[in-house]
C-alpha cells in the first residue's frame, strides 16, 4: 500500500526512506513536489478502471481522513471494492474492521484469504485470534 509521504524502497540489504516531496529514479533519489489533489484525481480515476490497488488506497484515506474529509462508511466502500478485485491490503482491513464490530466469522474469512496471499498482518491477527479463544483449528 502507498501512503503519501511514506514510500520505501529496498535496495539489497538496505532500506531507504524516500521524504515525501521525493521520488525515485532507479537507484536515485529526485525531489519532486506531490500533489495531493492530483494523486486523489488519479486514484478516482484508476478506481474507476478497477483498479484495486487504487480502491486500497481510497478507502485507506477515507477511513481515517488522510488529507481528505474523514468517511468511514466511503473508506468501507472502497475497500469492499478493493476486496472484490483482488486487493489485498483492502481484504485485510475489511477483516480487521469485523473483528473490531466483533464479526469474528467475517473476520476470519477475509483475514483467511488475505494471509493466503501473503499478507503478514493478516497472518498475525489469525495467530491473535486463535491466541486468545477467537478462533479454533475447525474455523480453519
Amino acid at each position: 500500500m502507498y501512503e503519501l509521504g511514506q514510500i520505501y524502497k529496498t535496495g539489497g540489504d538496505r532500506v531507504i526512506h524516500v521524504p515525501q516531496d521525493s521520488n525515485t529514479v532507479g537507484d536515485r533519489v529526485i525531489h519532486v513536489p506531490q500533489d495531493s489533489n492530483k494523486a486523489l484525481e488519479l486514484w478516482h480515476q484508476a478506481a474507476k478502471l478497477g483498479c484495486a490497488e487504487s480502491h486500497s488506497s481510497l478507502g485507506e484515506i477515507y477511513f481515517h481522513g488522510d488529507g481528505v474529509e474523514k468517511d468511514v462508511k466511503k473508506g468501507k466502500y472502497h475497500w469492499e471494492m478493493g476486496a472484490m478485485g483482488g486487493g489485498v491490503n483492502a481484504r485485510h482491513n475489511l477483516g480487521v474492521i469485523e473483528w473490531n464490530a466483533g464479526n469474528v466469522n467475517r473476520s476470519t474469512k477475509h483475514l483467511m484469504i488475505s494471509a493466503g496471499f501473503g499478507h503478514d498482518g493478516s497472518l498475525k491477527a489469525i495467530q491473535d485470534m486463535f491466541s486468545i479463544g477467537d478462533v479454533t483449528k475447525d474455523d480453519f
